[in-house]
């Protein structure tokens, strides 16, 4: 007969078998993006683990709420959204990340070179573009009835999602489009495949990343100035990370095409969130192209592609993203304007910024979804997601509850307004983030 529990019998005292102690201590070493630990000590991952473990066993229902409490890995990041995406959905999940992608992509990086190749051939792939018609597009399709090719376009998400940390590789992987196109003298151009553009666009931006890191180095820039952020990682000596690594880029900065029996077919990526690219089907294959509005960001003059990192995007390029790119996301939009309205009124003593922001967004969602009008599906994943989850408070023993979606967005916005040069950003005590605001902007309010 089983024993009935006794609150007594639960030790205060426990003793971490060796075994578990070497999987701490891995744990222990993980960082996220910016290269700052993921837990403190072994006293906060326990904790983090009983957390989970008891809203599991006592509250099931809440257990996706609690898993993204702490920031996740990219690894995480991935397993969770192909999840999601398969039992939410009742779908499947388009998979590029297939051993013969990966081949490919090691056979593209034995090939050095190809970003300042990409750079000498940048006037003649604008000549090209310039004439192209991307209303019009139909090559490679054979003509004929019986021969149509089916459009993929965005799922009309409000936000743009915090995995776009930043939208320089955005500018860099549409500027490898321009230069595979003029390659191939197509329009479109096969997304996956050893001529791909998710091969091609992540073997650029490898490149790209090396000589910002070197930069960074040399100029001992900080964690707020660092234009490598959201750009692929130094490459891991660990396969399988590395795979992760290349597929979470290509994802998010080239595109994906994901497919679910609820909502059909759509694009992913920062590329196609901010509607610079479209994906057509023919035959089973996927081919992507710009848009016409692709195109002229694709022309605008670019400092890193100058060959100056100091800063992301030229005062030209900023004004098309807020007046043109953004605005086409319309949360993100108005996350964006009431971010720097309140900014304007921070004075440089400023200590809680994160924390108006915070409650500011919170209360943008909140009339967001009181008067929106589109997508059930989208409306029902904002209150569920980010509304119910609220905002973090401190505990009793002073101590920051772990980072909500509306939290992630914060940080996610913020980081882009600062990469456009509209904000100011430095890391405050206690790496707290302040934001003060730039002159730049003050147009825009």
């Amino acid at each position: 007969m089983t024993k009935p529990a006794n609150i007594n019998d639960i030790s205060d005292e426990f003793k971490i078998r060796p075994r578990d102690r070497d999987r701490l201590l891995k744990v222990l070493e993980t960082k996220d993006e910016d290269e700052n630990a993921r837990f403190l000590d072994d006293r906060e991952i326990i904790t983090r683990a009983i957390e989970v473990f008891l809203t599991w066993e006592l509250e099931p229902e809440k257990i996706l709420d609690e898993l993204q409490k702490v920031k996740m890995t990219p690894r995480q990041e991935d397993a969770f959204a192909n999840t999601m995406k398969q039992k939410l959905e009742g779908g499947s999940v388009s998979d590029y990340s297939t051993e013969e992608e990966k081949n490919l992509q090691e056979t593209a990086r034995e090939s050095v070179g190809d970003y300042e190749k990409m750079l000498a051939n940048h006037e003649s792939s604008l000549e090209r573009i310039t004439f192209d018609d991307f209303d019009e597009v139909s090559e490679p399709f054979e003509e004929g009835p019986e021969n149509y090719s089916t459009e993929i376009t965005y799922d009309g998400w409000p936000l743009l999602w915090n995995f776009y940390s930043r939208l320089l590789p955005a500018k860099i992987t549409l500027t490898a489009l321009g230069d595979l196109m003029n390659r191939s003298d197509q329009s479109l151009v096969s997304l996956g495949g050893e001529n791909g553009f998710r091969v091609f666009a992540f073997d650029i931006s490898e490149e790209l990343a090396e000589k910002l890191r070197t930069y960074e180095r040399q100029n001992k820039l900080g964690r707020t100035k660092k234009l490598s952020t959201g750009f692929p990682k130094e490459r891991s000596t660990d396969n399988l990370t590395q795979g992760l690594v290349e597929k979470r880029f290509k994802d998010k900065y080239a595109t994906t095409v994901r497919r679910s029996r609820k909502t059909g077919e759509h694009t992913e990526g920062a590329l196609a969130a901010l509607e610079l690219i479209t994906v057509k089907e023919y035959e089973g294959q996927h081919y992507i192209t710009m848009t016409e509005l692709g195109k002229e960001f694709y022309k605008l003059p670019n400092p890193v592609l100058n060959g100056d990192y100091s800063h992301a995007f030229s005062d030209d390029e900023v004004k098309f993203i807020t007046e043109k790119l953004i605005p086409q996301r319309e949360l993100e939009d108005r996350l964006c304007k009431k971010a720097l309205e309140i900014v304007s009124t921070f004075g440089e003593d400023e200590t809680n910024n994160s924390e108006i922001l915070n409650n500011a967004f919170k209360e943008e969602f909140e009339e967001f979804v009181k008067s929106f009008e589109g997508s059930s599906h989208h409306k029902e994943r904002l209150e569920k997601e980010f509304i119910e989850a609220g905002i973090s408070v401190r505990t009793t023993d002073g101590k920051k509850e772990k980072e909500t979606p509306i939290e992630a967005c914060r940080v996610a916005t913020m980081g882009r307004l600062s990469e456009l040069g509209l904000i100011k950003w430095k890391i405050g005590p206690n790496t707290s983030s302040e934001y003060t605001i730039l002159e730049k902007p003050r147009d825009l309010l």
